[in-house]
C-alpha cells in the first residue's frame, strides 16, 4: 500500500469538554486509523500511518496540530510490531 510509517501520538486538549468536536475533526483524517480516550498526561491517543517522513510531518503539523483546541501533541515513531494478537477465550 505504500504506507510504511506508523506513529502513536498523545494529544492534550485545551479543554476536555471539546473532545467530541476534536474527535470529529480527527476522524476526517484517513491516516488516523485509531483514536483512544486514555488517562494520564494525554486525553487522546492516536495511531497514525503515513507514506514517508514528509507525509507524517504534514499530517502532524499541518492537519492535526491545526485543529483548534489541541494544546499539545507528542509523537512516537513505530519501528515495527513485535507481535499482535486477539484474546483467545
Amino acid at each position: 500500500m505504500g504506507y510504511d510509517w506508523g506513529a502513536f501520538t498523545g494529544i492534550s486538549l485545551e479543554k476536555d469538554h471539546d473532545s467530541k468536536r476534536i474527535i470529529e475533526e480527527l476522524h476526517k483524517i484517513p491516516e488516523v486509523t485509531e483514536c483512544y480516550y486514555i488517562t494520564g498526561n494525554y486525553t487522546l491517543y492516536l495511531k497514525i500511518i503515513a507514506k514517508d517522513h514528509e507525509h507524517m510531518r504534514q499530517l502532524l503539523y499541518e492537519k492535526i496540530d491545526s485543529i483548534a483546541g489541541i494544546a499539545k501533541t507528542e509523537t512516537i515513531i513505530e519501528l515495527g510490531c513485535a507481535f499482535r494478537r486477539n484474546i483467545v477465550l
